[in-house]
């Protein structure tokens, strides 16, 4: 072997290189004409007709404003969303004391479990479906069959295959918890009661409240509606070529029948090339039977947290400030649940740690 230390032995290097593949000596320019072109490829606006322009404005801006529920007095309330946010993760609502709301729809995992199906006290029928922007919609769960958040929340507290509570349940926990019956005070304006019918529903409002705040954040798509509802080529450009050229696909196809509108969803039911329904889906021993809520093809995976609740959170002075001194220690206990063994670990915040 040759010796290729020093300046002459790095020019025999190289001739004896370009004998092997005379080709070769054309590399460094290839690759600097490569990257000097890459921004050119990679920021490429294909051509859209005034049609696809106009469907693509259908689906923004991103996000809407917020929706109020008029059936629920503390929809949007401060208060009502730190209380909702409290009874949400609290496991004391369910019959055995291990589950939450938050044992399925939960935070890291987009508002869902990951699951094919969801687990309750044993595996149920579908899968979890994502919280993120459900104060939008109209219809709830798969099969429709809540017409209100707060309906659709009283729900799993009382299947006997999910939490198993009840409503006497639920009542004595807002009356005998001195920062729930605090919590409570604060965003109803009144202590708990005795009608045990009614604090379960207020119990559903006020997680209600705060579900309605979990609005996943702007995606590259919302950039690039932007920018072409705005004229901006250069910034239109920067939404990658095959992300463009998909979204084309979507159009043609018609996608947006079911998944239109800034959520990507008509919140509607139907099944792609099946012709007959029975209705909304229901399951018949283990076979499905008809139309399902129509899933939101907006992309939420691995999306951070974005709210328009307020920043403190659960056990701090929005919490407690309207009520007496023996709320001031409280510590709320919350179950995570593990998948196969369905043990039960349990943390405790304290208002020192809620912030």
């Amino acid at each position: 072997m040759g010796n290729f230390h020093g300046r002459a032995g790095w020019r025999g290097k190289r001739a004896a290189v370009a004998r092997i593949h005379p080709q070769m000596r054309l590399w460094p320019a290839g690759a600097m004409l490569l990257a000097l072109a890459w921004p050119a490829i990679a920021q490429t606006l294909l051509p859209w007709s005034e049609e696809e322009r106009a469907a693509i404005a259908r689906h923004g801006p991103w996000p809407p404003p917020p929706v109020r529920d008029p059936s629920n007095r503390i929809s949007g309330m401060p208060a009502g969303i730190v209380l909702g946010e409290y009874l949400f993760n609290d496991p004391r609502l369910s019959a055995d004391g291990r589950m939450s709301c938050s044992t399925c729809h939960i935070e890291g995992r987009d508002w869902g479990d990951g699951r094919a199906r969801a687990m309750g006290r044993g595996e149920l029928d579908r899968r979890t479906q994502t919280l993120w922007n459900v104060g939008y919609g109209h219809w709830f769960g798969w099969d429709g069959a809540g017409d209100s958040l707060w309906a659709q929340s009283i729900r799993p507290i009382l299947d006997p295959r999910e939490m198993a509570g009840d409503a006497a349940r639920v009542a004595r926990l807002l009356r005998e918890d001195p920062a729930l019956a605090c919590g409570y005070q604060r965003a109803y304006g009144e202590k708990p009661g005795t009608d045990d019918e009614k604090l379960l529903v207020d119990t559903a409002k006020a997680m209600a409240a705060f579900q309605a705040t979990l609005v996943s954040p702007r995606t590259p798509f919302d950039a690039f509606h932007d920018a072409l509802q705005a004229g901006d080529a250069a910034t239109a450009a920067h939404y990658p070529l095959a992300a463009q050229r998909g979204l084309k696909i979507f159009i043609a196809a018609n996608c947006s029948a079911c998944h239109f509108g800034p959520r990507f969803t008509n919140g509607e039911f139907g099944d792609v090339g099946i012709p007959f329904s029975r209705g909304r889906a229901r399951s018949m021993r283990g076979g499905w039977t008809g139309s399902t809520s129509s899933p939101t093809a907006r992309s939420t995976c691995s999306a951070a947290t974005t709210t328009i609740r307020p920043a403190r959170r659960p056990g701090g002075p929005a919490m407690f400030s309207a009520c007496t001194a023996t709320s001031a220690n409280f510590a709320c206990s919350a179950c995570v649940r593990r998948d196969r063994d369905r043990s039960c670990t349990t943390a405790t915040w304290r208002r020192s740690k809620m912030w």
